[in-house]
């Protein structure tokens, strides 16, 4: 009984952590994801969205009760390496669908799982299995580029950005509506549709821009995981404790999927971007006017971005004092106006309709997609508000969630550590409560949870079986 009571605690540890939390976030969506093959048709919708929304908010509690305190973790490689050949499998089941017909095709996806088990069986280095894992994402993302054109039918993210695009080049306002056949004004804000230019200008298609960046967010995490990793670990180290997570999420079909419909990955990139640059910065004020610029083009990105802002302002006050702080802040607004300004001014009513009404105005988009049934079919809380007519209670609440959040991260020192550890249960309670819900709207949570796994501090010293193992290895 004693041995079952200290192994269910060593359970609990473990998925009380940023690991676990990540964990259970990676199943919770990947279960949302596919809801009739997990359930069938015993969780209907809203039912379903309600229930998962509930489980998204109590995640946002986890983060934000791990934030109050900095939690060493000894570093264990040999069970991520099994999750990555295990998550192998439900990627190879959705690739069993998509691949051309033929027992070949088959024998690979059986094969690539007998290899990550061989990597994992032999104790091989990490690096096999990032590489292995980086490669096999680049191919399914380039393969599901081949055989879905961007075209309206599957998703009209993409078929937008085009269009805006080709009004750019020929020196037309972008800001205005658009024929899918369906009509929809341009949503994004300027530098999400600019960063495609390169791609769409090089005649590449530009859902490359989306693998680029996500291959930069990895490598992003493995330059803050070097800053904060112990060397003296060798291969234990937390560089490839990060890229073995980040690896998996890369391949798994849930952010493949997406990588070939959605934008956000442009916002994602400048969080990461800035998160980087705060981990390499001194807190004075030279040091800090690269992140105030990177913060700046995000929110020439994305208005999600002022989540972010909010809290990086905090942490400014905190730690540089109140007039460097508005220098920052003049910094990161001034870019942001550079950038988005000439647009707003070419077409002030279109802009201003298509980037912040179209969304938020509850008499318009968001309320045909609660009307038709669909927001009951994703993961938030939201559509109890619109079910009852409260729905323009829900921005309220947003502001007091970020205000409660923000409070909370002022009286804990607003450190540096616990800023993407904060961020991470910010996006999830807000778009938990967004007046419009799509999954891959909760994404950027990953992407700050797997920061908050690099800003966290490691032992000093090894435990007794790491230092066995360790010594096998040599």
């Amino acid at each position: 009984m004693g041995f079952l009571l200290q192994k269910w605690r060593s359970v609990w540890s473990r998925l009380c952590s940023y690991e676990g939390l990540l964990l259970v976030m990676l199943l919770a969506f990947e279960a949302f994801s596919h809801p009739t093959e997990y359930f069938g048709s015993r969780l209907p919708a809203p039912q379903s969205g309600i229930i998962f929304g509930g489980l998204i908010v109590a995640l946002a509690g986890g983060w934000v009760a791990l934030s109050q305190k900095p939690i060493e973790f000894a570093i264990a490689l040999r069970p991520v390496m099994l999750l990555v050949a295990l998550a192998w499998l439900p990627t190879a089941r959705f690739l069993h669908f998509i691949l051309p017909a033929g027992d070949v095709w088959l024998y690979w996806l059986i094969g690539i799982f007998a290899l990550f088990l061989l990597f994992w069986l032999t104790n091989r280095h990490p690096r096999w299995v990032i590489s292995l894992s980086v490669l096999l994402g680049c191919a399914i993302r380039l393969y599901w580029f081949s055989i879905r054109p961007i075209y309206p039918d599957f998703g009209d993210m993409q078929p937008l950005v085009m269009m805006a695009l080709d009004e750019f080049v020929g020196l037309k306002t972008p800001y205005r509506l658009y024929s899918m056949p369906w009509e929809l004004p341009l949503t994004y804000l300027p530098l999400t549709w600019l960063a495609y230019l390169p791609t769409y200008l090089l005649d590449l298609d530009i859902r490359v821009t989306n693998l680029l960046i996500e291959l930069a967010i990895g490598a992003m995490l493995g330059l803050v995981a070097y800053k904060h990793e112990n060397r003296a670990k060798s291969q234990y180290s937390l560089v490839n404790y990060l890229l073995l997570c980040w690896g998996m999420l890369f391949f798994l079909p849930m952010f493949s999927e997406y990588a070939q419909a959605a934008t956000s990955q442009i916002f994602w990139l400048f969080v990461a971007l800035t998160l980087t640059a705060l981990a390499y910065a001194q807190a004075r004020l030279r040091d800090q006017v690269l992140p105030a610029v990177l913060l700046g083009l995000g929110l020439a990105t994305s208005p999600f971005m002022a989540v972010a802002a909010l809290f990086v302002g905090l942490y400014w006050l905190r730690h540089v004092l109140w007039q460097k702080t508005a220098i920052l802040t003049g910094i990161a607004l001034f870019v942001a106006f550079f950038i988005i300004a000439p647009f707003a001014i070419s077409a002030p009513k279109n802009f201003f309709f298509g980037v912040f009404q179209w969304f938020n105005d509850t008499t318009l988009y968001s309320h045909e997609v609660w009307k038709v049934g669909y927001l009951g079919t994703q993961p938030s809380l939201s559509v109890l508000f619109w079910n009852t007519g409260t729905q323009d209670w829900l921005k309220l609440l947003q502001l007091g969630w970020l205000a409660g959040l923000g409070a909370m991260y002022w009286r804990q020192g607003a450190s540096l550590r616990a800023l993407p550890v904060i961020l991470t249960a910010a996006y999830l309670l807000f778009v938990a409560f967004n007046t419009v819900v799509w999954t891959y709207y909760y994404f950027v949570a990953f992407v700050t949870g797997l920061f908050a796994l690099a800003y966290r501090p490691q032992p000093i010293r090894l435990s007794r079986r790491e230092r066995r193992a360790h010594s096998r290895q040599i």
